[in-house]
């Protein structure tokens, strides 16, 4: 009898035991670890450099600590898109929380790499997330993915350009054939480009050191050019505007930031910084719970114009003013 009783006290003090909470799986030092985000970028330019500061500074807004309430893995595929395949899987292989993705081609590698899994990825800076097969649908995207688009419609874009210079016939588009938010763009943009009487000459380049041969064959061909959110051209925009400018010609862009920081004409487009604040909000609404299956896709909550006077002057470019121009973005 009395061993039955010793027995029966061990159970239940040892029962006691394992439920207190530095002996479970719930402890508070383990709900309490920072959360893992892998950030994978297409290539490094300004206007996807800008997005990626947007996301972290709206945690950081939003009270979130580095290093105590999340870890921010950075890393750049390089236009690469067999190493955006390994940063992906290992990050799959790292257990991270959430990948962040910059760029179409680095959100098709992290979709690759986590299907089956329940790794949520948020995105910025992809045109076309139903064309590129990320998501199922723009309203309930219906896979473990959701972000931001940074489409802006050709049309209206168009239509500045031949506001600002009224002589437009023909503009040259430089764009990578391996990445498939440039083909979307190119398809969009020749249905524009016969809406306002464009013609537009096509050159391919596969990765940045053929940027320069790209805009080269162009040179005599066109009347200015035009990168409309193509990474590669974007990664090596300096030379495109250097080019151009020696021919005499402009160069416009879809990026508002890089008419500041470089020699383009004028833009329309959202402002980078602003997106990532936007996937930002999206990246802490994961954090809490939300499935992001049902977040819907977002686009840009507003489009801005940007002009550039020392190009025109340059150029001997006289811009309209800019109450003309900035009707256009809206």
């Amino acid at each position: 009898m009395k061993d039955f009783i010793f027995k029966k006290l061990s159970l239940i003090i040892t029962s006691l035991f394992l439920s207190l909470p530095f002996l479970t799986n719930t402890s508070q030092s383990e709900s309490q670890k920072p959360f893992k985000i892998q950030v994978m970028q297409v290539i490094q330019h300004p206007a996807l450099d800008a997005s990626r500061k947007g996301i972290y500074d709206e945690l950081i807004e939003q009270g979130l600590v580095p290093d105590k309430d999340f870890i921010w893995v950075y890393e750049s595929a390089q236009g690469n898109v067999a190493l955006a395949s390994q940063i992906a899987q290992k990050a799959v292989g790292n257990k991270v929380g959430a990948i962040v993705t910059l760029g179409t081609m680095v959100t098709q590698s992290a979709m690759a790499a986590t299907k089956g899994q329940k790794i949520p990825v948020i995105f910025a800076s992809v045109t076309d997330p139903v064309g590129s097969k990320i998501v199922e649908s723009l309203e309930k995207p219906g896979v473990n993915a959701s972000g931001v688009s940074n489409l802006t419609p050709s049309q209206p874009q168009f239509e500045m350009f031949m506001k600002i210079q009224p002589q437009l016939k023909r503009l040259g588009i430089i764009y990578s054939p391996g990445e498939a938010n440039a083909i979307a763009l190119n398809e969009e943009m020749k249905k524009a480009a016969l809406l306002v009487g464009l013609e537009l000459v096509f050159a391919p380049a596969t990765k940045t050191s053929e940027v320069s041969s790209a805009a080269n064959k162009l040179r005599d061909k066109v009347d200015a050019y035009f990168v409309n959110n193509d990474n590669i051209a974007l990664a090596a925009f300096g030379s495109i505007v250097q080019i151009a400018e020696s021919a005499g010609k402009p160069v416009y862009v879809s990026d508002t930031d890089l008419v500041e920081q470089s020699g383009a004409l004028a833009a329309m487009g959202p402002k980078q910084y602003e997106l990532g604040r936007q996937a930002g909000k999206m990246l802490l609404r994961v954090l809490k719970g939300d499935p992001v299956a049902e977040m819907p896709v977002e686009f840009a909550q507003k489009r801005t114009v940007s002009v550039n006077q020392k190009a025109a002057d340059r150029l001997n470019i006289k811009l309209p003013v800019a109450s003309e121009l900035n009707g256009q973005a809206k």
